[in-house]
């Protein structure tokens, strides 16, 4: 014990490394707080809002109810699941100095939120499960003094049967990322380096990145000058002493945003109803429930294996810079925290969090993920999350979060190889599709079908396992490891077929028939057009492409592993050169050498230049001088 004790050194990087961890966190809950308000009250139904402007006194039990199920329950929860998690994640971390002898120079794996997986919940289960339940509320229409309080009840009962299949949901979930952990180095194994780090690197660009300097400039007077502050200090490596350098964008954004009004005292004095003494709850009696698992498991199995992927791009991200930790512990003990924080009342995963790298080159140690877990555990028991949200502007947050985006995302171009670097930027579409999707892109926006493309990049799996496996699968093509390329297609195939890749739903029985986010050409009062065939969207008819069911993605895998099987015949042939080495200098450099060998192209340049050169020395002969200053 004293051994362990010993590891956890205050380090330089501890106090910046805490503020990054926790307002990255403090992002996420404030956004998912207020998207979890939104979904329990029917995403702010009309007939709902009516009713409570004319009936505000009988509908108080039913948003007191709701702030009771995201203060009370859903917060509470994950501040339990960060304690679990920061703590073994710090555990580990000084296990691996005593192991290694390190005294104290070891970064703890970061922790928290599992962005992706709560929005794909929030959006996808607990919304539509609460607009079910609300089904019945329709039926008291129109709204009397009379049967208001049995309208009350009903929207109390959808809010908390909203909430209770994202808690059931959440706990599976866990369970699923626990079985799968066990096979983690087998999916190490198999998995190309570079083809993990970029599915991490996607989420990175996408949603750590652009989102955050969207909301920058968003706000210019406020963001723009914390944005470039962090390109200052951080990556122009300035020394600012003992004082943390994400203190001073944070500062820096918080004037700002109280000095342009983005920050506002009537926000702060609102928020102050929230701030009491919540305390513990847990989600018992949800999970009392499984009804609705048939309902919602084609969201949850893919959130499970994309949890899984994330956790496995993680460690190997985090080996990369220099703290090797066991990948199987890794994604059991993922799995296994997002099961405490659905026993005790949320419905959103945790996982191990992106960023290792930027923490390391902090200097952060072990210290700063205790404190983490904490400020988050004091914050989260007592409300305080929501008064944070009035004072501090999203502007003094961004930035911060955005660096950790960027550390990532450079750390995949220095440990690839170039000659992966076309792989890569394969990689990174995905996420910026399910970015974009997510923040309202639509077929009317695209205007034509490549749209349905875009859908097809983020659906199934989410964009980390399309990243994957489609990275993967170039990175073998680029390396002419042909049986390898075959094996991560027929496997694309696979899990295209049963909906783990560009469809809705993990199921077998609607392989022929597009699914609900592929429908969304409305072809009016007419027929659907050649290739498209009837579906609603909400309820509305609309048309959906035949290009988008299920078995025409495999058929096209299954083409794309046969064509792979082809050219592993022309090599055995040694038609074709051989496989490339992985990762290494000299791979890289006979790689290159063999690239820069003479072509077509190369030699008619090479012509193009000795014509030149002889029209020079031809000039020179003839005693031609150009004049200073003349053009050429």
């Amino acid at each position: 014990m004293n051994a362990l004790l010993q590891q956890c050194k205050v380090r330089p990087g501890d106090l910046n490394g805490f503020f990054n961890l926790f307002f990255d966190n403090l992002a996420t809950v404030l956004i998912l707080a207020f998207s979890l308000q939104q979904v329990l009250r029917g995403f702010s139904n009309a007939d709902l809002l009516n009713v409570e402007e004319l009936f505000p006194k009988q509908m108080q039990p039913f948003q007191d109810r709701v702030m009771e199920l995201i203060y009370e329950k859903s917060i509470p929860g994950l501040a339990m699941t960060m304690v679990f998690g920061n703590v073994y994640y710090s555990y580990m971390g000084a296990r691996l100095g005593v192991k290694e002898d390190r005294k104290g120079a070891v970064t703890a794996l970061p922790y928290g939120v599992n962005t992706p997986a709560a929005f794909a919940f929030l959006f996808t289960i607990i919304g539509p499960a609460t607009a079910g339940a609300a089904g019945p509320c329709y039926g008291t229409m129109p709204v009397t003094e009379e049967n208001v309080d049995a309208y009350a009840q009903c929207w109390i009962e959808a809010a908390e049967a909203g909430w209770g299949a994202g808690v059931v949901a959440n706990f599976l979930a866990g369970i699923l990322s626990v079985v799968m952990g066990f096979f983690g180095n087998k999916i190490m194994q198999v998995s190309p380096v570079t083809a993990l780090l970029t599915a991490l690197s996607g989420i990175s660009f996408a949603f750590l990145g652009l989102a955050q300097v969207g909301t920058a400039f968003a706000e210019p007077i406020v963001g723009i000058l914390p944005l470039f502050i962090v390109f200052m200090v951080y990556f122009g490596d300035v020394n600012t002493g003992s004082f943390p350098k994400s203190l001073i964008v944070f500062i820096v954004g918080v004037i700002l945003g109280w000095a342009d009004s983005v920050s506002t005292g009537d926000a702060v004095s609102d928020s102050t109803d929230v701030v009491k003494a919540w305390g513990i709850s847990t989600g018992v009696s949800a999970l009392s429930d499984w009804s609705t698992v048939p309902d919602y498991i084609g969201t949850i199995i893919p959130v499970a294996v994309s949890a899984v992927c994330g956790s496995l791009m993680n460690a190997t991200s985090a080996a990369q810079a220099g703290d090797n930790y066991p990948v199987v512990e890794v994604t059991v003990a993922d799995g296994f925290g997002t099961m405490v924080g659905a026993f005790f009342g949320t419905p959103f995963g945790t996982s191990v969090y992106i960023g290792h790298p930027a923490y390391k080159k902090m200097e952060a140690g072990i210290v700063y993920s205790l404190v983490n877990c904490a400020a988050f555990f004091i914050f989260g028991i007592l409300g305080v999350f929501a008064l944070i949200s009035a004072i501090v502007p999203q502007q003094a947050v961004a930035p911060l979060i955005m660096f950790v985006g960027l550390i990532i995302f450079a750390e995949t171009f220095s440990t690839a190889p170039s000659r992966h670097y076309p792989a890569i930027g394969i990689g990174l579409m995905p996420s910026v599709c399910d970015w974009a999707l997510t923040n309202g892109m639509n077929y009317n926006s695209v205007g034509n079908s490549t749209y349905y493309g875009y859908v097809g990049l983020k659906s199934g799996g989410g964009a980390i396992l399309a990243s994957l496996v489609l990275t993967a699968i170039c990175v073998h093509a680029i390396d002419r490891n042909y049986v390898h390329g075959m094996a991560w297609s027929v496997a694309a195939a696979v899990f295209s077929v049963f909906g783990l890749m560009h469809q809705d739903e993990v199921s077998a029985k609607s392989v022929g028939e597009p699914q609900s986010s592929y429908c969304a050409f409305r072809a009016g009062a007419t027929t659907c057009p050649d290739r498209y065939t009837d579906c609603l969207s909400f309820g509305a008819p609309t048309c959906a492409p035949l290009a988008s069911v299920a078995t025409r993605f495999m058929t096209g895998y299954l083409v794309l592993a046969g064509f792979f099987a082809f050219f592993q015949f022309l090599q055995l042939r040694n038609y074709v050169g051989g496989v490339l080495p992985s990762i290494g200098e000299q791979d890289e450099k006979a790689y290159a050498e063999e690239k820069l060998k003479p072509s077509m192209v190369t030699e008619t340049v090479k012509q193009v230049a000795a014509q030149a050169a002889e029209g020079e020395a031809h000039a020179e002969a003839a005693g031609e001088e150009q004049k200073p200053g003349q053009d050429c």
